[in-house]
Formats: C-alpha cells, structure tokens, sequence
C-alpha cells in the first residue's frame, strides 16, 4: 500500500491508503476480486490495482463517487503509464519473466 507522507500516521492509519496493490493466487483470486475490492470501496481507498500473473495482466480501478471504475486494463508486454496516485511504467509481462543472473 501506498499511504500519504504524514509523520502522525506513522502509528496508526487513520486515513484511507492512496493505492493498494493485489497479486492474485488461486487461494486469494476471488476474496481479492470481490471482497477485498468492496472493502476498499467501503474504506474510500482511492487506486486499486489487481495483478494476474497468469495472464499476466494488470487492471486498475480508481475510486469515483464511492465505487471503483476501471480506469485501464493491460496485458502482457503492452504498457501502462501511470501518472496518479504515483508514476511508474509498467508491463505486465516484464513483473513475471524471469530474471537472467546476467541482468539482475
């Protein structure tokens, strides 16, 4: 999770993470899908983001008017430019594939 940088939040979170990030698993897919995707709506979390790395693909949803809409989907080496709530470059691909011992 990504939270804002508030030292009086260092104890204890009191203020809704600005992103969370789920790696699915056959044991947790559907509780991340459904259950823990209502508990973030329910708590205001602004970004949610959903990582399959079967597919692998990554799915993000950003929080509108108390519900999360998808705000993009992308899958294998296509890429994913983020620039709220932090900015990275991403591929989907790229977060499964093996490393080379060459190319750490």
């Amino acid at each position: 999770m990504i939270l804002p940088i508030q030292p009086e939040l260092a104890k204890r979170l009191e203020v809704p993470p600005l992103l969370a990030v789920e790696i699915l698993s056959p044991s947790t897919r559907q509780r991340d899908l459904h259950l823990k995707k209502r508990a973030y709506e329910d708590a205001s979390l602004g970004w949610y983001w959903i990582v399959d790395p079967d597919a692998p693909s990554l799915t993000i949803f950003r929080l509108v008017d108390g519900r999360f809409v998808e705000e993009a989907s992308v899958s294998g080496d296509d890429a994913y430019r983020s620039t709220a709530p932090v900015t990275v470059d991403i591929v989907p691909a790229e977060l499964v594939r093996p490393r080379n011992a060459d190319h750490p």
